[in-house]
Order: structure tokens, then C-alpha cells, then sequence
């Protein structure tokens, strides 16, 4: 396929979004996912959309932005993640909200924000993903805050950069538990100050404003009890001159000089190596090959 600008893939499926602004699927349908009005899987791409300039998927359902800025929704829905009111799978694309400029899903959840810098939720809320500080699930877009300019999303949190730079997030990694009823309390914590991008996973990494790479691992997520309902952070230092970072589990990142880093397991070749191999530090890939001990400090 010619002239792609972006590609999302999910568990089994993966969506093309082209330069004319058309989306097109292709893989496993099972639940809806590719948006053609079937359950048929594809083993070619087929057109979904048309006028779309940002898409986000996640295993089994889709959200997409058109140029008119309107949200659109398909796919599984057990949790109201699409957000159209219901918990009933959606097989073409439906219109969910207005004015979005951008939008981030996971498997059970999605965010979006809107040209005014209003952040707005649905889906599941089991731990309180969705930032009211609630765990009951919510089937249709929600205001949740104000003066937000990035969102991403994971399975158990999510976290969103403010307009002064702040990084803050909710989710199972920054709960607290107050044993008063036996109810749960669902808290925003601040994280970091001067943050520029994000990558969520099992380890979230963050990018501030002079290139700076930190990661943060949670030593204790939440269950706490009401004498001592401290969620402890852990920052790492990664690298320095950092331009970007991705991956979930695998991390690969970005320095402004050009030169890729990579981070985690090549069993699979997952990191673009011939060698197998698990770096638990950052190392550099000289024509695939990995450099014995080249750390970047």
C-alpha cells in the first residue's frame, strides 16, 4: 500500500490510514473490529473510512477522528469503551463526539480531548481508569478535567500532561484504599513537572522538555490502609537527548542525533537483531548487530 501516514495495529488486525485520508483494515474481525459492517476476517485491506485524520486501537475496537473533527467508534464494547451508550458490539463506524482533537484507547477504556483542552472518558472504570475518582464503568463520553494536552492510556491507568507541563495520573498504580466502609478512594496523583510525551506500559517512561528519559516503576500499587495511604513512585534515569520512545513492553527509543536505542527482549527478534538477547539497559544496534557493553550514558 502507497502513500501511508499512519498504522495502529491491534492483537490480530492492523489499520492503514492513508495520505487521501482514507482508513483501511485488514486480519481478524471477530468482534467488529475492521468496521465493514461484518465478523469476517480479511486478508486484504479493505476501506473503512473516508476524511479520517487520527486513529487509535487497541486489541478489539477502533476510535477514529475525521477531518471535521467528529469521533468515531467500532468494534467490541463489553465495557461501553466506544462509547455510544451501549455494551453492544458496533460493526460500522458510529459517531460518538464533537471537536476532538485527540484520542488514545486501551482494552477496556478511552479518552479524548476536545479543542477546548477538556478531557473526556468512557468505558470501563474498574480501577478507576477513568479519573472521577469512582469505579462504576460510564457507557458515553464523560467530562472528566480541563487544560489537558496529551492522554494515553494502559490497561490498569492512564495519564495526561496538563497545560503547565505536569504529568499526572489514575489507575490502579496510584490507588489508595481507605478501609472506612471498606470502599475504595480513587486519587489523581502528580507526577512529574516540565513533561513533554509519554509511553505507558508495564513501565512508564518520560520524556521532558530538555531530553531527558526517566522511567517509573510503582513499588507499591496502592492497598494501602488509611493510617499510611502513600503510593511509592520510583524514578530511573534512562538516557539523556531523548527526540522519542514506544513500545508497551519493549522500548525503543529515539535520540536526537538519529541513533535508535533499544531495551528489553530480543528472543523473537522483537528489537530487530539477529542476536537473542534480553537488554535491561538501553543498547545501540550498529547495522543489527548489538554493541557489548555500549550503554549511553
Amino acid at each position: 500500500m502507497d502513500e501511508v501516514v499512519s498504522v495502529v495495529a491491534g492483537r490480530n488486525h492492523t489499520l492503514a490510514l492513508r495520505k487521501d485520508g482514507s482508513l483501511w483494515g485488514w486480519g481478524g474481525n471477530g468482534s467488529g473490529q475492521l468496521g465493514d459492517g461484518t465478523i469476517i476476517d480479511r486478508h486484504e485491506p479493505v476501506l473503512i473510512l473516508t476524511n479520517v485524520i487520527a486513529i487509535s486501537s487497541d486489541a478489539f475496537h477502533t476510535m477514529a477522528i475525521k477531518n471535521n473533527h467528529t469521533l468515531w467508534g467500532w468494534g467490541h464494547n463489553l465495557n461501553g469503551q466506544i462509547g455510544n451508550g451501549t455494551t453492544i458490539r458496533q460493526y460500522i463506524p458510529t459517531k460518538i463526539l464533537e471537536d476532538v482533537v485527540f484520542v488514545d484507547t486501551d482494552v477496556m477504556h478511552t479518552m479524548a480531548i476536545r479543542s477546548d483542552g477538556s478531557l473526556w472518558g468512557w468505558g470501563s472504570n474498574i480501577t478507576g481508569l477513568l479519573g472521577d475518582e469512582t469505579i462504576i464503568n460510564i457507557y458515553y463520553p464523560t467530562h472528566m478535567l480541563d487544560g489537558i494536552v496529551y492522554v494515553a492510556t494502559q490497561f490498569n491507568y492512564t495519564v495526561v500532561i496538563k497545560e503547565d507541563g505536569a504529568l499526572w495520573g489514575w489507575g490502579a498504580p496510584f490507588e489508595i484504599y481507605e478501609n472506612t466502609n471498606d470502599e475504595e478512594f480513587k486519587q489523581m496523583t502528580h507526577i512529574m513537572d516540565d513533561v513533554v510525551s509519554v509511553a505507558t506500559g508495564a513501565v512508564l517512561f518520560i520524556i521532558q522538555s530538555d531530553g531527558t528519559l526517566w522511567d517509573l516503576r510503582v513499588l507499591r500499587l496502592g492497598h494501602t490502609d488509611a493510617l499510611n495511604n502513600d503510593t511509592f513512585l520510583q524514578f530511573q534515569y534512562v538516557l539523556s537527548d531523548v527526540l522519542d520512545v514506544t513500545g508497551p513492553l519493549n522500548r525503543l527509543t529515539l535520540k536526537n542525533d538519529g541513533r535508535l536505542f533499544v531495551r528489553g527482549s530480543n528472543l523473537r527478534g522483537e528489537l530487530g537483531s539477529p542476536d537473542i538477547f534480553i537488554a535491561l539497559t538501553p543498547v545501540f544496534l550498529k547495522n543489527n548487530i548489538m554493541l557489548p557493553n555500549r550503554v549511553l550514558k
